[in-house]
């Protein structure tokens, strides 16, 4: 697989540690559980998800935002640190919908003819035990295409990198669904029948997010600040392909997070907060704003516990032979794998391998069956609640 290496540092990387706070996801119910606590307490159940069996030595960690705590963990405990090009433009989207939500009225006419929400119905055949639900949110997108102004706009959504799986198209389309869900309701009709940082990738991957994101000042002056925040750190992502030698490239991956907990609340600070703009509600997080960090664009300091999810939810009406049941569709950004780089560690006798060192975030989905028939956003637990 394509990719680019950068070396930031010669000092070896750390071993992970395990939290106390939480363990390695063994199911999808897990990640649920520790992700969005009380949605599992509100659910019946999950019915499909893009998660197959686990094991421990998967060694994923659910995360609230897998993408954000990877990336500033990597980073604060020197482990190396993989990232794909959907990682980043999931977080930019996840973001934009929190921003688009709320304000949906003051945008609707960039999007949609119709006042209130438009229902729309995808019909398959079998039972919700056997429908396949990420074909059924593949058929939504093509039912959205053909009820938005601009059809441009889920090319633009829909990763298309060489990185990207199917699963990735199947949390993107469902991302895009939760942008949409204030134009929106979405029915499934069933009848019986950082030691070391590596992009994977091309470099014209994270060029198409570093393009992608022009389109955001058509949405109004906060995207705009949005985009004028991304910029800088995405065109030294497209660098890193460049030039991965190059110091100033070096010092940007020495720049990714700071926590500052000298006194009064947690802070974070670094070019990680680029991907922290808006909270669940669509309200701006950042407090004030640094140009420390050698970029062409002030960076926010946010607060640790506004750190937002990494994912988001939309309800889906089923109508199975005629009886409705209330479900919701999950996706994003849900945790973290910890992996072996396989590099040896000059510090330790005879130079043994470090062990697991190197952290990716994790994308997935799932559906379950609800109690409740809207999900009331919350304010973010963090199960990352170490004392480091």
């Amino acid at each position: 697989m394509a990719g680019v290496t950068i070396q930031t540092t010669d000092i070896p990387s750390r071993r992970w540690e395990d939290p106390q706070e939480v363990g390695i996801a063994d199911s999808v119910e897990y990640i649920f559980k520790s992700c969005a606590p009380e949605d599992y307490e509100s659910s019946k159940g999950i019915v499909d998800s893009s998660f197959g069996s686990m094991s421990p030595d998967d060694a994923i960690y659910p995360s609230e935002n897998g993408f954000v705590w990877a990336v500033t963990h990597a980073y604060s405990h020197h482990h190396h640190l993989v990232l794909r090009p959907e990682d980043v433009w999931f977080a930019i989207l996840v973001q934009l919908g929190f921003y688009m939500n709320a304000h949906a009225e003051e945008l609707r006419h960039l999007f949609v003819d119709h006042e209130g929400m438009k229902e729309l119905d995808v019909e398959r055949a079998g039972t919700l035990s056997t429908v396949d639900i990420g074909g059924f949110t593949l058929e939504m997108m093509d039912n959205m295409i053909q009820n938005i102004k601009d059809p441009s706009l889920m090319s633009w959504m829909i990763p298309d990198f060489t990185t990207t799986t199917p699963t990735d198209i199947v949390v993107a389309s469902i991302l895009m669904m939760g942008t949409l869900q204030k134009y929106f309701s979405y029915r499934l009709l069933i009848q019986c029948g950082i030691p070391s940082v590596t992009l994977q990738g091309t470099r014209e991957d994270w060029q198409k997010i570093l393009d992608r994101i022009a389109f955001l000042p058509k949405l109004g002056y906060e995207p705009e600040l949005f985009m004028n925040v991304l910029r800088p750190v995405l065109q030294y992502f497209v660098r890193s392909f460049e030039t991965p030698e190059d110091q100033e490239v070096i010092e940007f991956w020495g720049r990714i997070a700071h926590i500052s907990r000298e006194c009064g609340p947690d802070l974070l600070s670094g070019w990680i907060t680029a991907f922290i703009f808006w909270n669940d509600r669509g309200d701006q997080v950042h407090h004030h704003t640094s140009s420390r960090h050698g970029l062409e664009a002030s960076m926010h300091v946010v607060l640790m516990r506004d750190i937002p999810l990494g994912f988001t939810s939309v309800p889906v009406k089923v109508l199975e032979n005629g009886m409705g049941r209330s479900m919701r569709l999950f996706a994003g950004s849900v945790g973290f794998q910890v992996k072996t780089s396989g590099n040896q560690n000059p510090l330790v006798e005879l130079g043994e391998a470090t062990g697991p060192d190197t952290l990716q975030p994790v994308s997935g989905w799932w559906m379950d069956e609800s109690t409740v028939n809207k999900r009331t956003i919350q304010e973010p637990q963090g199960w990352m609640k170490f004392p480091w």
